[in-house]
Parts: structure tokens; sequence; C-alpha cells
């Protein structure tokens, strides 16, 4: 079974056309040329990627809680609708970024624009193509080149959806 989450964000990761331009302007190959990075799901130690991986997506599943989905508030604290015939949730999906780059100087401005290029992307698809109420970045990590020349962002994007019983 697949996460209809994920399978959004993986289409816009690869395929939207604003945001493969501008992956593709950062030069993210290995030899500085442009690529789209490719997505692995299902996260994995960074160790364990072999070059023929970079640049790449990597994503998984995070922590996940029930809502109040209403926008007043005072509705059921688990998320439940009359009846139970659905739940509402936020969840939240870890994603990470990991790619190459001998220059420190140009790999910091690449982790600002990848931090930026991904927020106008779910900006522009807040509901990751009907498969969320609203889906944002709610947090942003880096490396600090602590694994020059290889370099990592960790972003957290939050999803809004609701779960029904049919």
């Amino acid at each position: 079974m697949s996460d209809p989450r994920l399978d959004a964000l993986e289409a816009l990761l690869t395929r939207d056309p604003e945001f493969v331009a501008a992956m593709q302007a950062l030069g993210l190959g290995t030899r500085g040329e442009a690529v789209v990075p490719k997505l692995l799901r299902s996260n994995r130690p960074f160790e364990q990627l072999g070059q023929e991986h970079y640049p790449c997506w990597v994503v998984d599943a995070g922590d996940a809680t029930p809502e109040d989905g209403g926008n007043a508030g005072g509705g059921d604290m688990a998320g439940l609708s009359v009846g139970s015939c659905s739940q509402d949730w936020v969840e939240d999906y870890d994603l990470a970024i990991v790619w190459v780059n001998q220059d420190f100087t140009a790999s910091l401005a690449q982790r600002q624009a990848i931090k930026t290029a991904l927020v106008r992307l779910l900006l522009r698809h807040p509901s990751l193509d009907d498969s969320a109420s609203l889906a944002y970045i709610a947090s942003a990590a880096n490396d600090s080149n602590q694994r020059h020349p290889t370099h990592f962002s960790v972003f957290v994007l939050r999803a809004h959806h609701t779960i029904s019983r049919d």
C-alpha cells in the first residue's frame, strides 16, 4: 500500500518544472553538472549511500498525531468526526537531500537555495496534489560541513490530512 502524500511528494520533487529547474541550476551533480536528485524511500544512514546515489532525496514517514481538524477548535481532540467515520491527523515526513561538493562557499549557497526552492514548491502545492489539507516545511537543519565534501540538509515536511473509514 502506497502513501498518497509520499507519492505526491516524489512527483513534485522530480517533475515540477519550476522546482526541477531550480535544482538543475544548483549544479548538484558530483562534478557540478545540472541534475535532478532522485528520491529514495525509507530512511537509511547516509554512510550507506554510494556515490551512484548522489545527489538524492531520502524520505521516510516520521511521527504522526491525531488532531482536532476544526478551525475553531472545540472538536474531538483525537480528531474523530461525528460517527467516527474519519480522523484528522498531523503527520511528519523526514526529508533529506544528500550531495557532494568540494567548495565550502558553494555548498553554503546550495543549502540556502535548496531550502528556498523546497519552501516555494510547497507554497505552490500546499495540498500535495490533494493528498493533504495543508503541507509545509516545519523545520530545517543542515550538516554544518561536518561530513565535507558530502553535504546534507534535513527537513520536516508536516502534512495535515484526514483518514476516512471507507
